[in-house]
């Protein structure tokens, strides 16, 4: 199936270019937990997913200011990266002071519907129904 290889390419390759910027944006721990999957049904639908934490939205796009985040995830956050759980509140205080948009990665942005997909799957496409031609065609012989 052409199509599904077409689109787990894509997908591997996106990945690795979101991962590639979180490292080069210093972000150790986001790095390994960021993975791909694929699902394809019975009908052949296909369906490729990032999995990530929730907290990867915000290293990516930023948060306004103005609003206080769950503290509760911040101190699951904070303990993962050893760092003391008395230090979420003041953190959760200064992200709604400051926000962190400005010090967002922008990684979400690589996943995306692209030309490259685009002209992949629809080569995938041709070589899947030529496939099948050629088998319905070779079972009336």
């Amino acid at each position: 199936m052409y199509v599904k290889e077409a689109v787990e390419l894509w997908g591997v390759d996106k990945t690795s270019q979101m991962i590639a910027i979180l490292k080069a944006g210093g972000s150790k721990n986001l790095v390994n937990d960021i993975k791909n999957d694929m699902f394809v049904d019975s009908d052949n639908n296909i369906e490729f997913n990032i999995i990530m934490p929730d907290e990867a939205y915000y290293a990516s796009e930023g948060r306004e200011k103005g609003a206080m985040p769950n503290v509760n995830a911040i101190e699951e956050w904070a303990a993962e990266r050893g760092i003391d759980r008395e230090a979420a509140y003041p953190i959760a205080l200064n992200i709604a002071k400051f926000g962190t948009k400005e010090s967002g990665l922008k990684f979400l942005e690589t996943f995306k519907v692209d030309d490259e997909l685009t002209d992949s799957v629809s080569t995938g496409f041709q070589a899947d129904v030529k496939n099948d031609l050629i088998k319905m065609i070779n079972s009336y012989e």
